[in-house]
């Protein structure tokens, strides 16, 4: 049995523009997915493989890959499905949240089987003609909380064919890679994006602030399809000082032991970034009466916000319930690097 982990991740700063170079703050959380994988005895003819995907150890759907190019048959499915870029669907229309449930499952499966196509295409000898294998995706977390089902899913698959998690992933994506890093790491980290041909520069941080209990994650309660985002974006012209501002802005947060500064330099980027994208800033929009600053994480209208304040963890906390808020993380809860 093999048996291969990778973290989940957040992005904390450099939303949109890491894509443009910006270095962005991002941690990786202790929600992550396993892959358990065992090579069954040969009893067919073609290379064969029974998957199944999990969300917190309940079944969503199960599928055996049959033959040199893995087409789906005998297919159990339940609905949910791994976020889905256009690059993994090859030219496919991306129906992620808006179509029919089966379209939904048919998303899940095609996103594993193009993600196992790609790394045979890296590492032809991965996955040999005539194997039998069964693979069991565990996702320790809810699938719509953005929190990296798909890239945890990548730097898994990658340690199972022994190839380069970046490679992989610009093979079926087109983000950035901060979650493959994230993935591969137990700390937070800078993450500058140097091109789908280039390696990344990646630095590891001390990112545990001594002001963390007044610190929280709130899930929006909305998902947001990042590659939709990405496409969006990149149709904008980028200001080469807003790049430059959000890397210094991402280098200083990663380091600061003052909480006023931190909460100010939180607003100074919401606003680079609304003036990048035209949007307004969730604070404004929803919170304005919050006693503090929020942040937008990843892309903006979806996945989770930080909110920082004077106020201590439980009394943010007992704000956002009051505004309807259901899934709270407090900091010290969803960073790896604080768990025993």
């Amino acid at each position: 049995m093999l048996y291969f982990r990778s973290n989940g991740k957040l992005m904390i700063t450099g939303e949109y523009l890491v894509l443009a170079g910006a270095s962005a703050l991002a941690m990786p959380v202790r929600f992550g997915q396993t892959l358990k994988v065992r090579e069954l005895e040969a009893k067919k003819k073609d290379l064969s493989i029974l998957w199944e995907t999990h969300v917190k150890e309940s079944e969503k759907f199960r599928v055996t890959f049959s033959g040199i190019d893995l087409q789906p048959v005998e297919q159990i499915t339940e609905k949910h499905s791994y976020p889905v870029s256009a690059a993994s669907r090859k030219g496919e229309k991306n129906n992620f949240g808006a179509g029919n449930d089966t379209e939904e499952q048919s998303n899940s499966i095609n996103y594993v089987r193009n993600t196992l196509l790609a790394a045979k295409r890296i590492k032809p000898e991965f996955l040999v003609d005539k194997s039998q294998w069964h693979a069991v995706s565990n996702i320790e977390f809810d699938m719509a909380w953005g929190l990296g089902s798909s890239s945890s899913l990548i730097s898994n698959i990658a340690l199972w064919a022994g190839i380069d998690p970046y490679e992989l992933f610009f093979a079926v994506s087109e983000g950035s890679g901060y979650d493959i890093a994230c993935a591969r790491s137990n700390q937070p980290l800078l993450y500058t994006f140097r091109g789908r041909n280039e390696q990344p520069e990646v630095q590891t941080v001390d990112f545990c602030p001594p002001f963390r209990d007044h610190l929280v994650f709130v899930y929006s309660g909305k998902k947001q399809d990042s590659a939709k985002s990405v496409k969006k974006f990149q149709k904008k012209k980028i200001n080469p000082d807003d790049v430059e501002a959000i890397s210094s802005l991402s280098e200083a947060m990663a380091w600061m032991t003052d909480l006023r500064d931190f909460m100010s330099a939180m607003a100074e980027h919401e606003e680079i970034i609304a003036g990048c994208t035209g949007m307004e800033p969730v604070q404004s929009v929803h919170y304005p009466d919050f006693p503090g600053a929020i942040k937008s994480l990843g892309a903006w209208g979806g996945d989770f916000l930080l909110a920082a304040s004077p106020l201590k963890g439980n009394k943010i906390i007992d704000y956002f319930r009051r505004k309807g808020a259901n899934v709270i993380i407090p900091f010290e809860e969803m960073c790896i690097q604080n768990q025993p």
